[in-house]
């Protein structure tokens, strides 16, 4: 709206292919405006002078972060470098940043008042319309985590020694800083009160029966810490003098990536990973926290069973990150107008990030927060079971069962990246991979993703067929250094799980609200399904309730604010079930579909004759001529004419013109040349056409007051026709009503009657395919057969007699 309105905005987001794939390329499309200017501003990686250095130094580009030049203006590459568009183009209608780049420029501003970064800090504040998209992120604090074990302390200290023989090697000092980084981080890790309380931590979950009922951490004061580093003369520009100033907390990252992209130049020489020289970035986070937790968790080995040991790790919260956040939200010169939005809000107190008398309105947009009414377009078929980590439900026990359900989801839906399968974590992502690229599955080729992948959160797919193994657990534990409270914490985590797993089963949604999607939860129960599926305007409480030893713990999400619309979460009586209701949901009327389960050989391999008609009268013409099957008709008191006339010419002319209504009488000596279903349940439709497009029997579908499926035959004995219709409801169930007698009934394609044809059902037709079976050759023994397609069976000879099959 405010690109329809010419009102100047601001979007924040997670990553920077949101802002490159929704926010740009799909804000244009939508609003018909390839020429809006919209104004990306990248990370400093895009900066034309790093590119021309990543020629020459590849491993720049694997460091986490990076500077750019003080004086951008004066640069030669001004006029064409991503980084300063923004003070390039005048007015522009959008400006889109990640809040980490936020985050970096709010830093820089402070540093350098007269740098870019403080002109490009500057420009954000001016605009008048704030979009914080995916906000519900800033619920989760983030964390420096490191490993804290003796042996990564021997591997920093071996870095370090490799560092001073760089510096001496390469021009002495050089990395003055980073060497005293290190030395002030290995003081802490050695420090006696740190190593105790590790020692306590182990003992204590030694001897614990239930860890998962206690903390997993311990928060201390960090004894080391001290805002100065390191001392560094520098000039006085007003005095000419040497003056002694301190590197500390406010000015030591801006200097340390200085000395870092120094030191990668040469790590190659030096026998530096640069891993380790990322790790650095980490140890300057912990070593400048006044409040640090060590955390524990217990191992198992996986080669050994019941062998475990205790992992411990030592992290801080970067609190840096949400402050940087709310200063820019405060600082509002402008008076300007903030939308926090997100499909997934938490139990966060967004007012934290505001003044305290700012007043937040909570809106939904939509009929039940959903516009374009996608939810409803959408079905998420739930298993009975939940993979876990150990025990019998694990994914590498049920691994093969996963790829087999694959590919028969893919079978149906497209071989060829059509699919999205979503996996729990990397490793399971990676192992999938693997085997899909095996040459027994080579003519699978699926997108595999996992959660809290930078595609699975907001950004639009041409996929709607996923498959989710698992959902987006994380370790129980994982933020109970963020929260006072063990309940607290896990509570965190559950909502965290619930954000990633709803975020990334959207992926497949059509945002448009017209296309059908479905989602196949393999592990996933109904419950946990219901609760990452609720949400609410404001108002979802999260509630875990722990039964004791030897019972399930019990989550519940309660919705105190106005519902946003779910889709609806089916739990099938089985695996066929589940790939027949999803074929339904997905295809519909609207095309054929074929599907293993519902293969029957002895109705696959039956003769079929094809004709193409023009109209009713025609149909009608070629299944009855020659016959003598007789008809009445009906008179306006209800009742019927006394004497059978044999269908003819006139009577078809009549019967598709309006002028009369005739009956018919489908068996003759006991013979019969239609076998009819009728039903008014379009599931039952639905199953019924599945069926017969699996098994290539033609069909036609009439829609009057209810739903008639003919299927015509070459004239053959009743009782032959009957154990065809029981080779049909033994696999789809018997709900219809079936017209195998010689009573009177409406003779098919009358003048009010609707055909289905190329999937939408008409009154006048053309070029409509019209098969005749032949089930002389049908055998007794209706068994069904579970095979896959193969290259023969994607001919022309489809199952039903819509054109639009060929």
């Amino acid at each position: 709206m405010c690109l329809e309105r010419h009102i100047p905005y601001i979007i924040i987001e997670p990553t920077n292919r949101i802002i490159k794939e929704t926010d740009i390329k799909d804000v244009k499309r939508i609003f018909n405006k390839p020429d809006a200017k919209i104004i990306h501003i990248p990370s400093n990686f895009e900066c034309i002078i790093n590119q021309e250095l990543f020629e020459d130094y590849p491993n720049l580009q694997l460091l986490q972060f990076l500077l750019v030049g003080e004086s951008c203006s004066k640069c030669e590459h001004f006029n064409v470098c991503p980084l300063t568009e923004i003070h390039r183009v005048e007015n522009p209608a959008g400006l889109c940043i990640t809040y980490s780049k936020l985050v970096a420029l709010s830093l820089a501003a402070s540093l350098y008042p007269e740098s870019i970064a403080a002109m490009t800090y500057e420009k954000l504040i001016e605009v008048k319309v704030r979009i914080l998209d995916e906000v519900h992120d800033l619920a989760f604090d983030r964390m420096t985590v490191m490993d804290y074990s003796e042996q990564t302390a021997i591997d920093i200290k071996a870095l370090k020694d490799k560092i001073v023989v760089a510096d001496k090697a390469y021009r002495n000092k050089s990395f003055r800083l980073i060497r005293a980084i290190i030395n002030r981080y290995l003081e802490l890790v050695n420090d006696p009160e740190l190593l105790a309380t590790k020692e306590i931590m182990k003992n204590v979950f030694e001897s614990s029966s239930d860890i998962f009922k206690k903390k997993h951490s311990v928060k201390i004061q960090n004894n080391h810490y001290n805002a100065k580093i390191l001392p560094k003369l520098v000039t006085n520009i007003i005095t000419g003098k040497k003056e002694l100033k301190y590197i500390d907390e406010s000015n030591v990252v801006g200097l340390m990536i200085k000395e870092l992209v120094r030191l990668v130049k040469i790590i190659d020489r030096f026998n530096i990973n640069i891993s380790d020289v990322n790790m650095i970035y980490s140890i300057v986070n912990i070593i400048f926290s006044k409040e640090l937790n060590i955390e524990i968790a217990k191992k198992y080995d996986k080669n050994v069973e019941c062998k475990y040991y205790f992992d411990f790790h030592i992290s801080a919260i970067d609190h840096q990150f949400k402050k940087a956040i709310s200063e820019y939200l405060k600082y509002d010169p402008y008076h300007s107008k903030t939308f926090l939005v997100s499909a997934t809000h938490t139990e966060y107190n967004y007012q934290d990030l505001f003044y305290p008398e700012t007043i937040i309105n909570n809106i939904t947009f939509g009929k039940n927060g959903d516009p374009m009414n996608a939810n409803s377009k959408m079905k998420i078929f739930s298993d009975s079971k939940t993979f876990n980590t150990f025990g019998k439900n694990t994914f590498k026990n049920h691994q093969d069962k996963i790829v087999q359900q694959c590919k028969d989801i893919m079978d149906i839906y497209g071989k060829d990246e059509k699919v999205i399968i979503v996996c729990m974590n990397i490793s399971h992502h990676n192992k999938l991979k693997e085997i899909f690229e095996k040459p027994e599955n080579s003519e699978y080729h699926p997108k595999i993703s996992y959660y809290r992948c930078p595609d699975m959160m907001g950004v639009t797919s041409n996929c709607r067929v996923g498959i989710h193994i698992g959902l987006g657990y994380i370790p129980s534990h994982a933020f109970d250094s963020i929260r006072k409270d063990q309940h607290d914490a896990r509570v965190l985590t559950e909502e965290k799980m619930h954000c990633d797993s709803w975020q990334a089963m959207s992926r497949v949604k059509d945002p448009e609200g017209k296309e059908p999607s479905v989602v196949f939860a393999l592990g996933c129960t109904k419950r946990d399904l219901d609760n990452i599926t609720s949400w609410a305007s404001i108002g979802r409480i999260v509630d875990i309730i722990d039964y004791g030893i030897g019972r399930q713990t019990e989550k519940n999400v309660t919705l105190v604010g106005e519902h946003i619309s779910k889709p609806e979460i089916i739990e099938a009586e089985s695996w066929n079930e589940t790939l027949i209701q999803s074929a339904i949901h997905m295809y519909g009327l609207s095309k054929p579909v074929k599907i293993d389960c519902y293969k029957c050989k002895n109705l696959i391999n039956l003769n079929k004759e094809y004709f193409i008609v023009n109209s009713k009268a025609e149909s009608l013409n070629k299944i009855f001529t020659g016959t003598k099957y007789k008809t009445q008709f009906k008179y306006k008191n209800g009742g019927y004419s006394k004497k059978d006339i044999p269908i003819n010419e006139q009577i078809i002319n009549e019967h598709t013109s309006g002028n009369e209504t005739y009956y018919f009488r489908s068996v003759l000596s006991k013979k019969t040349n239609t076998i009819s279903f009728e039903t008014d349940s379009k599931i039952d439709l639905n199953k019924l056409k599945l069926f017969l497009d699996t098994n290539k029997i033609p069909y036609v579908i009439e829609k009057l007051n209810n739903y008639r499926i003919w299927i015509f035959i070459k004239e053959s004995p009743v009782s032959l026709a009957k154990k065809v219709v029981y080779s049909i409801i033994d696999e789809i169930g018997n709900n219809f009503k079936i017209n195998l007698s010689d009573e009177l009934i409406k003779l098919p394609f009358c003048a009010k009657s609707e055909i289905l044809v190329n999937g939408e059902t008409v009154n006048d037709f053309i070029n409509f395919r019209l098969g005749i079976v032949d089930i002389s050759d049908f055998e007794t023994a209706h068994k069904r057969i579970k095979i896959h397609p193969s290259d023969d069976e994607n001919n022309n000879d489809e199952g039903s007699c819509s054109s639009s099959q060929k």
